[in-house]
């Protein structure tokens, strides 16, 4: 298995707990996503919960986490309510703050552009396709 499979399935497990009570119990999945209390993210459709950040949408949350470490890899993993997931791993940083967040946002708008591109997804894990 890859990283990037490993990545999608932590996510993706996370995400199904919530409904399956399979890796966490449901009252776990409820305490991460729930909203911190005021002051903290008041008025806004963001906001972070024990290690995921969320956004409200139509039809649920949208989880995601990014993260970097100085001099190696950074990563990016979003799971919608649509059910799709993604993850995007790399293996440098660009060499700031500013620049790491630049590149985030830009990387996260690119692959929700693709993703609004596709017409039919397919209805089966096609990662067993290419071992």
């Amino acid at each position: 298995m890859t990283t990037v499979q490993l990545t999608l399935n932590i996510s993706d497990s996370l995400a199904q707990a919530a409904q399956q009570a399979g890796l966490l119990k449901p009252e776990t999945i409820a305490l991460m996503t729930e909203r911190p209390p005021a002051p903290l993210w008041v008025n806004t459709p963001i906001y972070y919960g024990l290690g995921w950040n969320f956004r409200s949408v139509k039809g649920g949350l949208i989880w995601y986490h990014s993260g970097a470490l100085a001099g190696s890899s950074m990563a990016l993993v979003v799971k919608n309510p649509t059910g799709l997931s993604w993850a995007a791993l790399f293996n440098s940083i660009p060499p700031s703050i500013p620049e790491i967040e630049s590149f985030l946002v830009e990387l996260d708008q690119k692959i929700w552009q693709a993703m609004h591109q596709v017409a039919q997804w397919p209805e089966v894990d096609l990662f067993p396709c290419y071992p």
